[in-house]
C-alpha cells in the first residue's frame, strides 16, 4: 500500500517538474524573440527604401520637445517642495548640477538620432 502512494507522489512531483520545465523553456524563447538584434546593415536597407519624411519642425520646436522629454514635468511641481524640505538656499546650484546632467544626457540623444537618420532613430540604434 505505501508502495503506491509512493508511486503517487512520485509521478505528481515528476510532472510538476515537468511542467516547471515547460514554463521556462517558453520564458527562455520569448526573451530570445524579444531581445534579438537586427543587423544594422538590414535596417540601413529598409531605411533606404521607404519614403522620405518631411522635415516641418524647427530647432526651437525640436528643442522643446527634447527638454520636455528629458527634463519632464516634475521639474514643475516637486521643485518647491524639495527646495523647502532638502536644499534650502542651495536650489541654485542644485538645478545648475541637474541642468549639465540633462544637458549631457540630451547631447548623447542626439548623438544616437546622429548615427541613423531614421524615424524613431534612438530606439532602431538601440535595436541594432
Amino acid at each position: 500500500m505505501s508502495s503506491d502512494i509512493s508511486v503517487a507522489n512520485n509521478s505528481t512531483v515528476q510532472s510538476e517538474h515537468d511542467a516547471s520545465r515547460r514554463v521556462l523553456s517558453y520564458i527562455q524563447v520569448l526573451f530570445k524573440q524579444l531581445s534579438r538584434p537586427k543587423p544594422m546593415i538590414k535596417i540601413q536597407a529598409d531605411i533606404d527604401t521607404r519614403n522620405e519624411l518631411r522635415h516641418d519642425l524647427n530647432w526651437i520646436q525640436l528643442l522643446a520637445i527634447g527638454l520636455g522629454a528629458t527634463i519632464g514635468a516634475g521639474i514643475f511641481v516637486l521643485s518647491g517642495q524639495a527646495a523647502a524640505k532638502y536644499s534650502g538656499p542651495s536650489i541654485i546650484i542644485s538645478f545648475l548640477i541637474t541642468g549639465v546632467i540633462a544637458l549631457l544626457s540630451s547631447l548623447s540623444y542626439s548623438e544616437l538620432g546622429a548615427m541613423m537618420p531614421s524615424s524613431g532613430s534612438v530606439y532602431t540604434y538601440t535595436y541594432a
